[in-house]
This record gives C-alpha cells, sequence and structure tokens, in this order.
C-alpha cells in the first residue's frame, strides 16, 4: 500500500500491468500463498481459487481504493480528507472466491506442497479486467491482504453433525460438502478480504502439466515429447494396470473407462456436446475400486454416492438466500473438467422427500444436458457445467441417470455388492517397481490426451464412406438405430484417436474405425447376456418412492 500511495499513477489498470510483468519476472512462487501460509495485513499475497458468487458492486471514495473504507486511517489519510465528489466516487466488484471443490489428494499435495489449508473462502474485490470473469472460474489473485475482523468460530457450523444420520460409507459426501458448509456457516462481512492487484486463469487442472509447460518456456510440443513418442505404450500399460488392479481382468471395462478418463467438452457452434461422454457400467463389481481409481488418476473427482439420507438432506444445487442475500453454494458447484461419480449401489427402496426430488431432477441435468440450474426460489438459471460422468450402478439405474453408453461389468473374481468393508489398496500413491511408467507419467498423459480432444477430423473419403456404410448396416439390423447412435460412434472415433495422442493420418484413421467398431461389438454382445429380455411394467405409486429395481416414478419429472 505504501508504494501504491506513494505513486503518481494510482490507477487499478496500471497496476494490473505493472504486478503481471513483475511476477512474471519474480515468479509466484516467492509470494505467499493465503490458501496455506501465514499472511501479513496489507501484505502483497496470492489465492487460489473458484468464483462461487458475484456481489453487487460497491462504490467507495477514490482514498479507499484497494482497502477497505474503515482502513482509511491505517494507511496516513484521514476521514475528513475523504473527497464527496462525485467524480472522486470509484466502483470495484467484490467475489466470493473459494478454494477449488473435490481437489484429490494428490492434486492438492502438489499445488500446496503437502502443508494445512489456512483460508477456505475470500471476498476479492476487483477493480478492472473483471468482465470475462463468470461463476465456476478458477483463478489465481494477488492482492492487498486484510484479515477477517472477526472469524467465524469453529463450533459455528459441524458438518459432520448436519450428516450423522448418514451412513458411515457417505464420508466422501461429507468431504464434498464440508467446503460448501463451512463458507454457508459465516456471512460475507465476516469472510476476509483480498483487494485483487492482478489475477491469471488456471489454465490446467492438473498441475503436473503446468510443471512440465513451464520447465519448457510453454513449449507444448517439446514439454510433452515424450508422451507423443510413447503414447501406444503409455495407453497399453495403463489399460493393463486399470485392469489387473481395479476391474478385476476386465480388460474391455478399462478400455470404456479410458476413454471416459480421457473425454472433455470442447467448445462448438452447433450446440452439440462434442467430446462428452458419460458412461454408465452395471452389474456385479468393486465399486469402491473404481471410486478410488478416479480420485488416484484425476485432479479432480466429486464422488456422490447416493442413499436416501444424503438425496433427501439439503440441496445439490446452488439456492440463493434472500434473508440474507447470500447464495448458499451446493455440491454441483464444481471447477471445470472435474469428475462427477454418482455411485447408486446403495440405493434402497424408500421415500424421497421434495428435496430428493430435487436433488435427482439436478442429476438428471447434470446428466443428460451438463446443465446445473442454480435456485433463486422465483426463478432458475441454467449454468453450462463441463464436466465428465460416470454412473455406477447393480441394474438399471433411475430413469434420470440414463446414459447412452451402457456396459455391464465381467469380473474375474469376486466383488463387494456395495453392502460390506471392503479393503482398498489400488489407491496407494506409491509406483510399484513392476510398473513400466509411474502414476505421474499416466496422469499427464491422460491431461495430454483430454486436449486433444478438439482435434479430429474426418478428410478421408474411404473412412467417411465406411462410417456411412457402417450406420446403414446398423440400421438395417436394428430398426431403432438412430441419429445418435451415429454421434455415439464418432464419439467413440474421436477419444480412441485422442488416446493415441490424435497421431493419426487418413490411412491410421482407417484403423481407428476398426478399434471403435471392435470395442462397440464386444460390448453390444455383453450387454445382450445380461440386460433382461422382456421391458419390466412401470411400477405405479404416488411418486415419491425408489422401488426394488431401482426405478422411480416421480410426479414431478417426467419418465423417458
Amino acid at each position: 500500500l505504501e508504494t501504491i500511495d506513494q505513486a503518481k499513477d494510482k490507477s487499478a489498470e496500471h497496476w494490473f500491468d505493472h504486478y503481471s510483468s513483475h511476477i512474471q519476472k519474480i515468479g509466484s512462487d516467492t509470494i505467499p500463498l493465503l490458501n496455506k501460509d501465514p499472511c501479513a495485513k496489507h501484505a502483497l499475497v496470492r489465492f487460489r481459487g473458484m468464483i462461487s458468487n458475484q456481489l453487487n458492486n460497491e462504490y467507495f471514495p477514490k482514498v479507499a481504493q484497494f482497502r477497505e473504507v474503515d482502513n482509511i486511517e491505517d494507511s496516513g489519510a484521514t476521514a475528513a480528507a475523504m473527497p464527496m465528489r462525485n467524480e472522486d466516487i470509484m466502483q470495484r466488484v467484490p467475489m466470493i472466491v473459494r478454494s477449488e471443490p473435490n481437489q484429490t489428494e494428490w492434486n492438492a499435495r502438489m499445488v500446496f506442497n503437502g502443508a494445512q489449508k489456512q483460508i477456505d473462502a475470500v471476498v476479492a474485490k476487483f477493480y478492472c479486467h473483471n468482465k470475462a470473469l463468470k461463476i465456476c472460474d478458477c483463478i489465481e489473485i494477488f492482492g492487498i491482504w486484510l484479515p477477517a475482523q472477526s472469524q467465524p468460530s469453529s463450533s459455528s457450523s459441524d458438518p459432520a453433525k448436519e450428516h450423522q444420520e448418514i451412513k458411515t460409507d457417505n464420508q466422501e459426501n461429507n468431504k464434498s460438502t464440508e467446503l460448501c458448509s463451512a463458507v454457508r456457516a459465516c456471512n460475507y462481512e465476516q469472510l476476509p478480504k483480498l483487494h485483487v492487484l492482478y489475477y491469471r486463469r488456471i489454465e490446467w487442472e492438473n498441475p503436473l502439466v503446468s510443471s512440465l509447460l513451464q520447465s519448457a518456456r510453454n513449449d507444448f510440443d517439446a514439454a510433452f515429447k515424450f508422451y507423443h513418442e510413447n503414447a501406444s505404450s503409455i495407453r497399453a500399460s495403463l489399460i493393463k494396470y486399470i485392469a489387473v488392479r481395479y476391474t478385476a481382468n476386465d480388460y474391455l471395462m478399462a478400455e470404456y473407462i479410458l476413454l471416459n478418463l480421457v473425454s472433455q467438452m470442447v467448445p462448438n457452434k452447433a450446440g452439440i456436446m462434442l467430446g462428452y461422454f458419460p458412461l454408465n457400467i452395471r452389474g456385479q463389481f468393486n465399486n469402491y475400486k473404481l471410486r478410488e481409481l478416479y480420485q488416484l488418476l484425476m485432479p479432480y473427482v466429486l464422488n456422490l454416492n447416493l442413499n436416501l439420507d444424503f438425496l433427501n438432506a439439503k440441496r445439490f444445487v446452488p439456492v440463493k438466500n434472500h434473508e440474507t442475500d447470500e447464495l448458499e453454494i451446493g455440491c454441483l458447484q464444481f471447477r471445470p473438467n472435474t469428475v462427477v461419480v454418482i455411485d447408486t449401489m446403495l440405493l434402497r427402496e424408500g421415500e424421497l422427500n421434495q428435496i430428493g426430488l430435487q436433488n435427482v431432477e439436478a442429476l438428471k441435468e447434470l446428466v443428460s444436458g451438463q446443465k446445473v440450474f442454480y435456485d433463486f426460489q422465483f426463478h432458475s438459471l441454467p449454468f453450462e457445467v463441463k464436466s465428465s460422468v460416470v454412473v455406477l450402478s447393480k441394474s438399471k439405474p433411475l430413469p434420470q441417470f440414463a446414459t447412452d453408453c451402457v456396459l455391464y461389468a465381467e469380473c474375474d473374481d469376486e466383488v463387494a455388492d456395495g453392502d460390506g468393508d471392503v479393503d482398498v489398496n489400488g489407491g496407494d500413491d506409491e509406483d510399484d517397481d513392476d510398473e513400466e511408467f509411474s502414476l505421474d507419467q499416466y496422469r499427464t498423459y491422460l491431461s495430454v490426451c483430454s486436449h486433444r480432444v478438439e482435434e479430429f477430423s474426418l478428410s478421408g473419403g474411404d473412412v467417411c464412406k465406411q462410417i456411412e456404410e457402417d450406420f446403414v448396416n446398423l440400421r438395417k439390423q436394428d430398426p431403432n438405430t438412430t441419429e445418435q447412435d451415429l454421434h455415439h460412434r464418432l464419439l467413440m472415433m474421436r477419444l480412441i484417436n485422442s488416446s493415441f495422442l490424435g497421431q493419426t493420418n487418413d490411412s491410421d484413421m482407417m484403423n481407428i474405425f476398426r478399434y471403435m467398431q471392435m470395442l462397440e461389438t464386444k460390448r453390444k454382445n455383453r450387454n445382450e447376456k445380461y440386460e433382461p429380455q422382456t421391458a419390466l411394467p412401470a411400477k405405479t405409486g404416488c411418486g415419491t418412492s425408489i422401488g426394488k429395481n431401482n426405478t422411480a416414478v416421480l410426479n414431478s419429472i417426467s419418465e423417458e
């Protein structure tokens, strides 16, 4: 503050440009990270987080720039010196920025060097260049730190008590909502403040990728040369790793899990969810192992282990509290490229209350449309999300959780049915000596593959002709085949191509096409063995029950 006060140019734009070049020169690691480091009042600090809410604009006298009005005297100014002219009144935009939710242990360990988090949320006050920011954007902000005058008592909210009626298996659900409850526990006035001098987006969710790019001075080809040269070997090794350790030698399941891991929504003008590959795994398999697999490989994972108590407990979507004028955070507010694992293995017959019905509807919108509808009581607003989704179920799940791609498991050994205690050891982060590649190499490979999802085109006439003939043959075999089936097969080709890091030319694309046909044929043949030959009649009821076959008849939700 002293430096800024003594400078001639005090404009926010000037200091934004100044700290942009200054931080690039000295490196951000030299600046204390508020998430984990103790920081002094009015010091230059940084904070990593996700924007969870934008508040009403603040108007303040020019002398209070980069500080609170009640702290003006701390800077040597006096209350009498505060200007009252309209031209001296300025505007800033406060936003609630909280630590990125659903961060996996290995990711947090890399970002925060194993340190315990100190601050979970701040009110970040932006003075310029903030119009491009929106809710759920992930940013690293640099600014002047002002601690909260009265931190909320740790006893003011106990997320564990809020969910004490939920079974022990839902500890991961409590973790997912604990930070949300901590933010709700205090009003925004009680949160510490950060006056933003400069910010930058967190471009990569995987810190391993950011580190490699930084070492290669942002030369993407140089940073990931190893992965392009060894893409096929890493891919084969990872499929074996998944199959042997997590799917009980079900290599077909490992293939589809790999495609789900690399899938990523890509921007397009037609409104089609290109790159989005929700997967439903059904049957007898170890759901604990699969949940752990995603935690082991991906940087951000939201585990929703559904049972009636959890569904009925609290809203999943953010809800506006008009009494406090605050947005109460829900677990479905997450950063882009988060994997959402919806585990329905514990769903039993029972009653859904109004909250439960609303949560089921919210999950339906997420799975089918990649949207989360924020509830403002008198109206709702859709927010587009960018996530991967996998649904785990014993049989056909609730129709609201339906996905285009379904695969029944075929595991070699006995697996838990989701009711008993399971000793899960596959999530150990230590690399085994017999592994050809390390866990960090697998994690980096998956991120690079996801980056390549957008780079897909079909320009060869031969392969396009084969795709057309393939679709015609499918319709001959099954009259119910639709354009959605064609879209699914093209999506499969896109993801397979990405899993080989897109190193295919027109002639190689024919091999990608044949590989897709092989996987889809195996999936179809397997599913036919397990799917019931005749559809069961719909179960009637009051509209708030879940039947024994995990199907629901909900009055407020249209049946599919």
